[in-house]
Formats: C-alpha cells, sequence, structure tokens
C-alpha cells in the first residue's frame, strides 16, 4: 500500500512542481542566452529576464514549501481526510508516504535552483573553474583522503539527509497539534511549531553539555556532528510519534 501511496503522492504533487522546475531551468537558459549577446540594446530584455528570474526562483521555494504543507494539512487534515482515512492501511504509512515525497521534492527543487543559478553563471571562466574545483575533489577523494575524510562525508550526507526529515516532521506534528481543537487551529499549530523548536533546541544544549562536560567525550568535528546527526534522529523520530499518535487515537477532521 505504501507503494501506491508513493506513486499518487508523486502524481499529486508533480503536476504542480516538475513544470515549475523546469520553467526555472529554461528561464535560466534563455537569461544566459540574451545576457551573452554581444549587442548593446539588449539591457531592458536583459533585466526583465533576471528579474522574472529571480521572481521564479522565489516562487520555486515558496510553492515547494506550501504543497508540503497542503499535501498533509489538506489531504489528511482536511475534507479529503474522511477519503484517505477510509483506506485499507494505517496513518504511519500516510505520514511515511507524504515524509518520502516531500524529501524527495526538497532534494529535487534544491538541486534544479542550483544548476539554474549555475547556467545563468556559466561561461568560459566560471565553467573552467567549476572544473578545477571537480577535479580538485576527485583527485583528493579517489587518491588523499584518509579514514577521517572518509567518515565526515558519511556524516555529511547523513547530516543532509536528517536535518530535512526533522524539519518536515517537526511541522508535520505542529499540525497535528494544532488540529486537536475545533477553533484557531493554524494559531496552535504555530505556537506548537514554536514550542517544540524551542524544547529541542534546549534539550540539544542540554545534551551536548552533558557529553562534552560531564563524562568528558573528546571535543572533535566528528563528536559534535554525530551528536548533532544522533539528537536529530531522536527527535524525528519523536516528531513522527506525536504524529502517528495524533492522527491514529485522536483525530479531528472537523
Amino acid at each position: 500500500m505504501l507503494r501506491k501511496l508513493l506513486k499518487y503522492e508523486f502524481k499529486a504533487t508533480g503536476r504542480t512542481l516538475f513544470p515549475l522546475y523546469i520553467a526555472l531551468v529554461v528561464l535560466a537558459a534563455i537569461s544566459r542566452i540574451i545576457l551573452g549577446t554581444p549587442d548593446n540594446n539588449i539591457e531592458t530584455p536583459g533585466a526583465i529576464s533576471i528579474m522574472s528570474y529571480m521572481c521564479l526562483l522565489v516562487g520555486t521555494v515558496v510553492t515547494t514549501f506550501i504543497v508540503m504543507l497542503q499535501r498533509f494539512h489538506k489531504n489528511l487534515l482536511g475534507d479529503e481526510g474522511y477519503l484517505m482515512f477510509t483506506l485499507p492501511t494505517v496513518p504511519w504509512k500516510l505520514i511515511t508516504s507524504k515524509l518520502l515525497v516531500s524529501l524527495v521534492w526538497s532534494f529535487v527543487g534544491a538541486f534544479m535552483a542550483l544548476s539554474s543559478i549555475l547556467i545563468l553563471a556559466a561561461d568560459n571562466v566560471t565553467i573552467t573553474a567549476l572544473s578545477d574545483i571537480l577535479t580538485q575533489i576527485v583527485r583528493f577523494i579517489t587518491q588523499e583522503m584518509d579514514v577521517s575524510g572518509a567518515l565526515h562525508i558519511v556524516e555529511f550526507v547523513l547530516m543532509v539527509l536528517i536535518m530535512p526529515i526533522s524539519g518536515i516532521l517537526l511541522i508535520y506534528a505542529s499540525i497535528a497539534i494544532g488540529h486537536q481543537v475545533s477553533k484557531h487551529k493554524l494559531l496552535i499549530a504555530l505556537g506548537a511549531f514554536v514550542g517544540l523548536s524551542t524544547v529541542s533546541m534546549a534539550l540539544l544544549a542540554m545534551f551536548t553539555d552533558f557529553l562534552m562536560v560531564r563524562i568528558s567525550v573528546p571535543a572533535t568535528v566528528h563528536t559534535a556532528l554525530w551528536i548533532f546527526i544522533g539528537f536529530h534522529t531522536l527527535m524525528a523520530a519523536i516528531y513522527f510519534f506525536i504524529t502517528n499518535t495524533l492522527l491514529s487515537k485522536r483525530l479531528n477532521l472537523e
């Protein structure tokens, strides 16, 4: 069932996001062509194309975030929720499908935004500089990296994964808490978001202090990264538990 939910979710979100990402890259390419034209009469078209690109870039980021919120809020806790919760599945699969699709689109959106920026900035100097940097990175990884360096890469990948997962689940938990009341759902959800975020940061500071000071864990970059990864993994699990519990036992679609 999870596979079917993912397929449905990708189709529902892709109708909005995929054309937007393609338009962003196309507009960046058009702007690059206009700016690269050796003509003194292209200042106005060039300025218009750049402004259009910047507006679309901001719009893409905002739209991705809004779609992520709407698919959870309206599809599970809005009118569509009456249908979704009659499906032969369990709430944790519904939450997981929303989470995974939101995570994928977040990475796709970031990749497309970065690609569009590189296209817009592309010239002989930039391409040469990027090529040199990539060559240096590849050479370092294949020839000079030690165990510590390889561990840093693993830690970086884990951190890049757990940060958006924890952030998305924090939003889901806040929305689910907001729907425990009949009125002022948005206000309660915002309050829950601020409260959970504040508690999370306070716990992270206390946890770090306990490990680094009380039990004298060596203060290294690896230690700091693993504390960060472990803590946010724990918080992601807590946010998921809160959301799943509320949707399973205290579902309020009013």
